[in-house]
């Protein structure tokens, strides 16, 4: 079975080699294609956002490696779904991050951790999960 995905748009910042990238991301600007601009009505409503992107320039036949934290590396090597790490088999990177603005099509968001234009396949609201709890648990 093969997915296609379109990227709804890229993630632009000051980070061209993942090396550089810290554990916690960067601020980053996420410009959505004009085509997908209602998409986004009501999105400021939001404190943080989940941004879904394509990692492209991962390695895909990856299945162990030495995580990091920091920028140090672990002796021991972990299997790749036990790790954030970009490369694996389908390299989609998963980032909650603070929703700092809006500017039409743009968004500026904080804790971003994937290179300058990297393809963003898909944009969800968050809801922290104490939030979640407290409508669960709430008298109607």
């Amino acid at each position: 079975m093969i997915f296609e995905l379109k990227p709804i748009g890229f993630v632009k910042n000051n980070v061209d080699n993942r090396s550089d990238m810290g554990i916690s991301g960067v601020k980053s600007t996420v410009e959505i294609n004009a085509e997908f601009s209602l998409a986004l009505d009501s999105i400021e409503e939001n404190s943080h956002i989940i941004v879904c992107c394509f990692i492209h320039h991962a390695r895909r036949d990856t299945l162990k490696v030495h995580p990091r934290k920091s920028n140090i590396y672990s002796p021991s090597e972990k299997g790749v779904f036990a790790t954030r790490s970009p490369d694996r088999p389908n390299p989609i990177s998963i980032s909650v991050v603070k929703l700092l603005e809006r500017q039409e099509n743009v968004l500026i968001v904080e804790g971003l951790d994937v290179v300058n234009n990297t393809p963003v396949i898909d944009i969800k609201s968050y809801i922290p999960e104490n939030k979640v709890l407290l409508a669960e648990t709430s008298p109607r």
